[in-house]
């Protein structure tokens, strides 16, 4: 089992909401800037069939931006480590993404990458 990494940022994310607000840009980067387009546990896990991969991405950002604070819950406690409060509140994917990759529970086959469900409840920066 293996989970793809969180987006990194060249600077203190937790930092970033004190100096510039959590609505800021600087604050909300595009998420084209901060993660690869593609998962890169994908071609590994093709090539190892008892290798299954979890893609908490959609968990953490938007469809355009990994923002530094969600519901009033930091994500991040510095520029790459996620907090652990924002991580109790990703539990449930995580949850459906490994018996979904495993078949675990369902009695059915495994399912290579399943898609966690996307990340709603960001108000997206003005």
């Amino acid at each position: 089992m293996a989970v793809r990494d969180n987006p990194r940022f060249p600077f203190h994310m937790f930092a970033c909401v004190g100096l510039y607000g959590q609505n800021s840009a600087e604050c909300n980067p595009a998420r084209s800037e901060v993660l690869l387009t593609g998962n890169p546990l994908d071609e590994l896990s093709a090539r190892e069939p008892l290798l299954h991969s979890v893609d908490l991405t959609d968990s953490i950002c938007t469809a355009t931006a990994c923002p530094a604070v969600v519901g009033n819950v930091y994500v991040y406690r510095d520029h790459d480590h996620l907090n652990k409060s924002y991580v109790e509140t990703m539990r449930p994917a995580m949850e459906r993404g490994v018996l979904a990759a495993t078949g675990w529970g369902s009695g059915g086959p495994a399912q290579k990458h399943p898609a966690s469900p996307p990340l709603t409840e960001v108000k997206e920066p003005e």
